[in-house]
């Protein structure tokens, strides 16, 4: 039976390969390998693949623009990693609500599952963590109009970027700042930051972040 079992999880986890291996190229057919893979581990009782199907499942949903069905999968994943202990999970989880909600315009919602994820990485001492949901935070505040807040976290993100030697969050944390503080009225203080932005985004030959920053000044 022991067998049998192991076996059976390594089908859940292998349809859940499948799923991630056709996820850029055919959604649709990653879809149905997660779903395979949620029915298996509903079956035998394998929480741990219940919870990646669900939370891929969660993704294909959301990069098809259906926010809610996206929620629905990934707060069913939520509420079963956190009957175990594992935070990592349970943050990233709650990270992927948090920017599905953002999409949603439901920013008290998004609020909530960032400033969990984020208290989970602190807690963690997962810098990377703790840097990602500063800057998500930071631009749900500027979404909320509320830009001196939104400045206060993106200042906490530059400041673990420079820590981690991040170059890429640097220079998404100066936009973000050159962002707020134009909205703000403080065009000297945008223009210096979309500047820091800009010079980095050269010296990492990051087209895509040139271009954007140079829209923004």
């Amino acid at each position: 039976l022991a067998r049998k079992i192991g076996l059976t999880e390594e089908e859940v986890k292998s349809l859940n390969g499948l799923g991630n291996a056709y996820w850029l190229k055919d959604k649709e057919k990653a879809r149905k390998f997660y779903e395979k893979s949620l029915t298996i581990a509903k079956k035998i009782g394998y929480k741990e693949g219940e919870v990646k199907a669900l939370t891929n499942l969660g993704g294909v949903y959301s990069s098809q623009n259906q926010y809610e069905k996206a929620i629905e999968f990934l707060e069913q994943s939520l509420t079963i990693v956190k009957q175990g202990k594992d935070r990592r999970t349970e943050a990233v989880i709650l990270d992927n609500l948090g920017h599905t909600y953002t999409l949603l315009g439901r920013y008290d919602k998004a609020l909530d599952s960032s400033q969990q994820a984020l208290n989970i990485y602190q807690s963690l001492g997962n810098k990377e963590g703790e840097m990602d949901q500063l800057i998500g935070l930071g631009i749900i505040y500027s979404n909320l109009r509320q830009y001196q807040k939104a400045i206060e976290f993106h200042l906490k993100s530059l400041d673990i970027a420079k820590e981690l030697n991040d170059r890429q969050a640097e220079a998404v944390s100066y936009g973000n700042l050159g962002v707020a503080n134009r909205f703000l009225g403080k065009y000297r203080e945008a223009i210096k930051f979309h500047e820091r932005a800009l010079n980095i985004y050269k010296k990492l030959s990051f087209k895509e972040g040139v271009g954007l920053t140079l829209g923004n000044l």
